[in-house]
């Protein structure tokens, strides 16, 4: 298991404990199945999102 990926569990059950009210997150591609398993059975859905901004980066000039 990588180590982004024990953070991400981490992070998410020090969140679910401290802020019992938070039912909702959103993260990056990077994010591993597990980790969005893991903030499931908190009771927090990881929804992934697509940085708009890091993939206009990547574009031709011609929008190809």
């Amino acid at each position: 298991m990588t180590r982004e990926r024990l953070g991400g569990k981490q992070a998410l059950a020090e969140l679910a404990v401290a802020h019992l009210s938070v039912t909702k997150i959103s993260g990056d591609g990077g994010h591993q199945t597990s980790v969005i398993q893991h903030g499931a059975g908190l009771g927090i859905d990881v929804e992934v999102v697509h940085d708009r901004k890091r993939r206009a980066s990547r574009r031709s000039p011609s929008g190809e």
